[in-house]
């Protein structure tokens, strides 16, 4: 029997992402193990949102505002926060014009604002998620696709012509349920990595090629 041990990082969104296996052949059996368990889809199911928040624009026309209460959970405990105007400053989150972003909008266990500024992108599906924000949960995100000058969070107003904002209300982190998969079949060089997620991970990817003994 020949194995492999390989670490590395699938992207976000990924399709066939190529990983070399340095085998002699085509890997029988391939095992995919995500590294840190303290992150992403799996540290997302210890902080959930159980109520639709409404987010819109808030009275401040560079902030957003939740229009009804919040329940969610921060490490498996129960928190609550009425409607709040005014509530998250969009400071850092920018976006350079006809580019995307995304900006997750969170609560923490003290019940402040937090939010998590997502790296633009050209498309909106490949715009990349940061993490869950300490001690928080990811309760709504707004989008932004500014197609006439660029967006300056927390200067450029929510409603100006051409932002184009969009309000998404949240159980938990989008990648709460994404997966890493095996793309297309692997050959004599290659295994091929699918990322359903909108963050990049890290995995160790074990193969190995099996080999017959004939008496």
């Amino acid at each position: 029997m020949q194995i492999a041990k390989l670490s590395t990082t699938i992207l976000a969104g990924a399709a066939d992402q190529v990983v070399p296996h340095g085998l002699a052949r085509t890997p029988d059996w391939i095992f995919i193990v995500e590294k840190n368990e303290a992150e992403g889809s799996k540290k997302a199911l210890y902080a959930q949102c159980f109520t639709d928040v409404a987010t819109a624009i808030a009275t401040t026309v560079q902030d957003v505002q939740t229009v009804a209460a919040a329940a969610y959970t921060v490490a498996g405990v129960f928190y609550a926060l009425a409607a709040t105007d005014n509530f998250w400053q969009l400071v850092g989150f920018d976006c350079t014009q006809d580019f995307f972003n995304i900006c997750l909008l969170c609560i923490d266990d003290a019940a402040a604002m937090q939010i998590g500024i997502g790296t633009q992108a050209a498309l909106l599906a490949n715009v990349v998620l940061p993490d869950t924000p300490a001690d928080s949960c990811v309760v709504a995100q707004v989008s932004v696709n500014p197609t006439t000058a660029n967006f300056v969070g927390g200067t450029t107003a929510l409603n100006a012509a051409n932002v184009n904002a969009v309000y998404t209300d949240l159980s938990g982190h989008p990648d709460l349920f994404g997966e890493i998969t095996l793309g297309a079949a692997a050959d004599v060089t290659n295994i091929y990595v699918d990322n359903s997620m909108f963050s990049a991970r890290d995995v160790e990817i074990i193969a190995a090629c099996l080999h017959s003994i004939i008496a």
